[in-house]
């Protein structure tokens, strides 16, 4: 899913702000970034 943060103040930074945030719309931001699908390899029709 990325790079990981390491330093332990961009942790803690990372952590105050996602923690009141609802995890509906956490996840929605995380797999915004982290999902990926491969691209269709079937010929375009035109």
């Amino acid at each position: 899913m990325g790079r990981q943060l390491t330093h332990p103040v961009a942790v803690s930074g990372r952590n105050t702000v996602l923690r009141p945030a609802p995890s509906r719309v956490t996840l929605g931001a995380i797999l915004r970034h982290a999902d990926w699908t491969a691209p269709s390899l079937a010929p375009s029709a035109r």
